[in-house]
């Protein structure tokens, strides 16, 4: 019972990281994270066998772990497992993650808004589930995001136009959901921005003049919308 109050009582005070704890707080806090994602899903071809108490989670698969920070997880690639489930909110402990891939599996329910207090992700890999709902807006304090790919999915919504304060974006991937409204203008805001990708939703209004402002984007994709008035 001291333990379990013991790791109450970390997370109470560390929800959405583990920076200033000793190593073995931190794999407590890692630990836990991970086992809440665990159980949050079924696993049909056994590809989380390793997660166990008796290994630590660096050795977990799928799990990589810093060099320069011991013990810290900063990839997390759970690729095409075949995972059938939902996202834990509480992978926004792993405070110093840079990639989280959950690409291909068969996640349900809504993307965790607690992600956005993942300051270090550079790439968030959600492509090819059945997530539903809206993107979250709290996305926007993923400061460090390179990569954001949220294809073939059951998203709805309007895309947020807090994205735009992604600068140092340079793929957004969002085609082939149920995304309606207007293309934000603030996207042009995205100066790093090379792939934007909106096909295949349900956007409507024109094409907004500001994505001109991209100097870097080589490819552009918003076919099959409801787009109208002139190309910019």
């Amino acid at each position: 019972m001291a333990s379990v109050m013991f790791l109450f009582f970390t997370l109470f005070l560390y929800p959405y990281g583990a920076a200033s704890l000793a190593n073995g707080d931190v794999t407590a806090v890692q630990m836990h994270a991970l086992l809440s994602l665990r159980g949050m899903v079924s696993d049909p071809f056994g590809s989380l066998l390793s997660w166990n108490s008796s290994n630590h989670p660096c050795k977990w698969r799928g799990v990589g772990c810093s060099r320069k920070h011991a013990g810290r997880i900063v990839e997390l690639n759970l690729n095409s497992l075949g995972l059938i489930g939902g996202i834990s909110p509480l992978l926004a402990n792993l405070s110093y993650l840079r990639v989280l891939d959950l690409g291909e599996n068969q996640l349900r329910g809504h993307i965790p808004s607690d992600l956005g207090h993942l300051r270090r992700l550079r790439v968030l890999n959600l492509t090819m589930n059945s997530l539903q709902g809206s993107i979250p807006t709290s996305l926007r304090g993923c400061t460090q995001l390179t990569k954001l790919i949220l294809a073939r999915n059951q998203l709805h919504g309007e895309i947020p136009g807090e994205l735009g304060a992604l600068r140092n974006l340079a793929i957004l991937k969002l085609q082939t959901n149920a995304l309606s409204g207007k293309i934000p203008s603030s996207l042009g805001n995205m100066l790093s921005l090379l792939i934007l990708s909106l096909s295949n939703n349900s956007l409507s209004g024109m094409i907004p003049a500001s994505l001109g402002n991209l100097p870097n984007l080589t490819q552009i994709f918003l076919s099959q919308n409801r787009l109208s008035g002139a190309i910019p």
